[in-house]
């Protein structure tokens, strides 16, 4: 709003990991077991929706981790 777009870039860098990882498999499942990482949540799904990869679980993890959320 402040037309700031050296902080538009550094957050946008700093946040780009997570929403790629959030969109890695289809929504809402890494969504969710994002949640249930920062303890928001249990992560139980309801068919058709299945938990996400493991592959997926680490990139948002890692991610997570990253911006010091866990």
């Amino acid at each position: 709003m402040k037309g700031d777009m050296e902080e538009g870039r550094r957050l946008h860098k700093l946040l780009f990991p997570l929403s790629k990882a959030l969109f890695a498999e289809t929504n809402p499942c890494p969504v969710k077991a994002a949640m249930a990482m920062l303890g928001k949540c249990e992560n139980v799904l309801r068919l058709p929706l299945v938990p996400v990869r493991k592959e997926t679980e680490e990139l948002v993890r890692k991610a997570l981790a990253d911006l010091g959320a866990l």
